[in-house]
């Protein structure tokens, strides 16, 4: 993922997975980690004082003129609380569009999948007074999060085919309305080091 992001010039901060010690949740280890490291993040994003932030799982791939995208779709971005570039919902592209001038920008339905998601915010605030209280176990982050979108406690948005996924050795996986990256960041990469 460094190598990526280097190679796009795109700056990051990375963040190491929580110890999290053995306790009586129903749910995997790794999804009670998952919880505490994105609640984490967002605590970080409230005490520095940040704007907004793109969280990104160690293993995805984004298409390679990604800077390009996000600028477009900032421009056009109304009043957010949560983005999702990169995406599991197959529905997503039928959800209204938000803009003539960026068709791609929808509405969220239920873009499940946290493995590339911005936050504002606006949406940080709403995620910690609502979710940094309870437990873990009580339910998966993904899950949480679109139960407060339903209660209209957030403001989602996605992106109709997602720019983000998960990095994948299998070349014809597809997911999202069954379409792939145009062109692979990670890909790039390979064949400039060929």
């Amino acid at each position: 993922m460094s190598r990526v992001l280097q190679m796009l010039q795109i700056t990051a901060e990375f963040v190491a997975a929580p110890v999290v010690p053995p306790g009586n949740s129903t749910l995997p280890a790794r999804r009670v980690a998952e919880w505490h490291a994105h609640i984490g993040v967002y605590r970080d994003m409230r005490e520095r004082g940040f704007e907004s932030a793109l969280i990104l799982d160690g293993s995805v791939d984004m298409e390679l003129n990604i800077k390009t995208i996000m600028r477009r779709v900032h421009r056009v971005l109304p009043s957010w609380d949560l983005l999702f570039p990169g995406h599991c919902g197959a529905f997503e592209r039928i959800q209204p569009r938000v803009s003539a001038q960026l068709p791609m920008l929808r509405v969220a339905n239920m873009p499940l999948c946290l493995h590339a998601y911005a936050v504002s915010r606006s949406g940080v605030d709403s995620l910690l007074d609502h979710l940094a209280a309870l437990p873990p176990d009580r339910d998966i982050l993904g899950m949480a999060i679109m139960r407060l979108a339903e209660q209209r406690r957030l403001a989602m948005y996605s992106l109709d085919t997602p720019v983000f996924v998960p990095e994948s050795t299998d070349k014809t996986r597809r997911l999202a309305g069954n379409k792939r990256l145009a062109i692979s960041a990670i890909n790039h990469l390979h064949e400039r080091q060929q």
